[in-house]
C-alpha cells in the first residue's frame, strides 16, 4: 500500500468541498450569523487537518527513530540486529500504533470532531445544535467530505485502521527477519531494504498531509 487511504479520502473531500464553496458562500450570505458560520467551517477544516498533521508527525518521528536505530546497531552481531528488527516490529504493530495516536492526543481530537457532527446531543454540541447542524449541512454538500467526517466518528474503522494498514508491511518485514536464522550480512541487507521502505512510507505520508493542507488552505482562502 503506497498511500494512507483515509488521508487520500480527506484530500478528495477537500477538493470536492472547494468546488462547492461558491454554493456554500451563497447559502451563508442568505443565513443569519454569517461570520460565525464561516468561522465554524474554517475551524472545522483546520481542526481536522491539524490533528491529521499531528498523526503524521508522530509516525514520521517513529520512522526517523528506527532509521537512527539501524544506523547505530552493531552489524556484526546477530543478537543486536535481531533486537533492531524486534523493536521495529513492535513499534509498528497495530497495538503500538493505536497507543501512539491515543497518547499523542490525535484520536481524542478527531473523535471529538466526529462527535460534533455525528452525535448531535453529545456534550460537544449540546446548546449549539442549530449552529453545528448548519455547518454540517454546508460541509456535507460534498459527499466525500461527508464520508471523511463520518470516518472520524468511526475512527477505529477508518483513519486509525488506514494508518495501521499503511504500515503493516513494515511490521511484517521486521517480524519476518527477527524470526529468521539469517547470518549477519543477510540481516544487514534486510535492514537496508526495510529502511528504504521506511523512508518511502515517511515521504508518502508527508506528501499526503502536504496535499491536504494545500487543499484546506484553498478552501479557507475562498471562504475569507
Amino acid at each position: 500500500m503506497e498511500k494512507t487511504y483515509y488521508l487520500d479520502a480527506v484530500a478528495h473531500g477537500l477538493k470536492e468541498l472547494k468546488d462547492e464553496i461558491p454554493n456554500i458562500q451563497k447559502a451563508i450570505q442568505q443565513g443569519e450569523k454569517q461570520a460565525e458560520t464561516r468561522d465554524g467551517i474554517i475551524d472545522t477544516i483546520n481542526e481536522m487537518c491539524d490533528a491529521l498533521q499531528l498523526a503524521c508527525d508522530l509516525i514520521s518521528s517513529e520512522v526517523s527513530k528506527c532509521l537512527i536505530d539501524f544506523n547505530q546497531v552493531n552489524r556484526d552481531s546477530v543478537e543486536s540486529l535481531k533486537g533492531f528488527f524486534e523493536r521495529t516490529a513492535t513499534k509498528f504493530s497495530d497495538p503500538a500504533l493505536r497507543v501512539l495516536l491515543h497518547d499523542g492526543k490525535v484520536c481524542g481530537q478527531l473523535h471529538a470532531l466526529g462527535d460534533r457532527f455525528c452525535q448531535p446531543f453529545s456534550n460537544e454540541s449540546t446548546g449549539a445544535l442549530s449552529f453545528w447542524e448548519n455547518i454540517r449541512t454546508l460541509l456535507t454538500r460534498s459527499n466525500a467530505m461527508s464520508d471523511a467526517l463520518n470516518g472520524l466518528h468511526e475512527g477505529e474503522l477508518h483513519y486509525l485502521q488506514s494508518i495501521q494498514d499503511f504500515l503493516r508491511e513494515i511490521n511484517n518485514m521486521a517480524e519476518a527477519t527477527a524470526l529468521s536464522a539469517a547470518p549477519p550480512d543477510q540481516m544487514v541487507k534486510e535492514g537496508e531494504a526495510l529502511c528504504a521502505r521506511l523512508r518511502e512510507k515517511r515521504e508518502a505520508l508527508l506528501d499526503q498531509i502536504r496535499e491536504i493542507r494545500i487543499e484546506a488552505n484553498a478552501c479557507i482562502g475562498q471562504l475569507h
